[in-house]
């Protein structure tokens, strides 16, 4: 009987990493392209440059070769560990979570910009991890958790380099992710993003020979770090440091 729900849900799981991996890419490249306007210093709405040329050139945002198999492999893998230690609800929603992550990092990483409707539908997947928690509210002291690291960090950017490190968008994200997660998730994922990005700024200065404080006042990408991050959390870690008590 365990076989045979273990198989039921392995089944799930490989279905939903298919429509996840191809769906990424899909759903990056038809994204409006409103999305990812942003406000200029004149007040104004403008598009990254990357996306421009994308558009005249008529390239897709994100090429289908190898993306699509490799975010499809990595579903599958990522879908098939979970199947095997943890509830049908869990694997979904932590696959879902994850696929939202992973546009964040691109649209991050491509353009520098992480649309707000990424972020509405990462709190939203909070609801997949009802029933997961010891109390009712623990989504909710993880989003403010979130959002007091995230001030924490933009506090001491502004103090010690005297500009902003962290966005607007990287704030909202860790409040987003909070509420998936929680406060020791929060606390796991804050953690992991900063050692990752740190270790970005490390290679970055050594690659530009820049030293790593000139490295930190340039603007990193950090929704790569942070889907990693993401991903080691609810792949590895959810079930394994849940006790974490504040």
């Amino acid at each position: 009987m365990y076989t045979f729900s273990v198989l039921i849900k392995v089944m799930i799981s490989l279905a939903l990493a298919v429509i996840l991996g191809n769906g990424s890419v899909v759903a990056f490249n038809h994204f409006p392209v409103r999305w990812f306007e942003d406000e200029n210093e004149d007040g104004g709405r403008d598009l990254p440059d990357a996306l421009l040329q994308s558009i005249e050139s008529g390239r897709q945002r994100l090429p289908s070769t190898p993306w699509k198999i490799g975010f499809t492999a990595f579903f599958c893998i990522s879908g098939v560990f979970l199947s095997a230690r943890e509830p049908v609800q869990f694997v979904v929603a932590a696959l879902i979570v994850m696929a939202i992550v992973l546009e964040m990092a691109i649209s991050d990483a491509l353009y520098t910009r992480v649309p707000d409707q990424l972020q509405i539908l990462l709190a939203v997947s909070a609801l997949g991890f009802i029933g997961f928690f010891d109390y009712w509210w623990e989504p909710l002291a993880g989003a403010v958790l979130g959002l007091i690291l995230s001030l924490a960090v933009y506090g001491l950017g502004r103090m010690i380099y005297h500009r902003t490190t962290i966005g607007g968008a990287d704030i909202k994200f860790y409040i987003g992710i909070g509420l998936v997660t929680g406060r020791s998730g929060v606390i796991i994922v804050f953690v992991l993003t900063s050692v990752l990005t740190a270790l970005q700024a490390l290679i970055n200065g050594i690659r530009t020979r820049d030293t790593v404080g000139s490295t930190m006042k340039q603007s990193l990408p950090m929704m790569p770090c942070a889907f990693v991050a993401v991903a080691v959390y609810l792949l590895f870690l959810w079930s394994v440091l849940d006790v974490i008590v504040l």
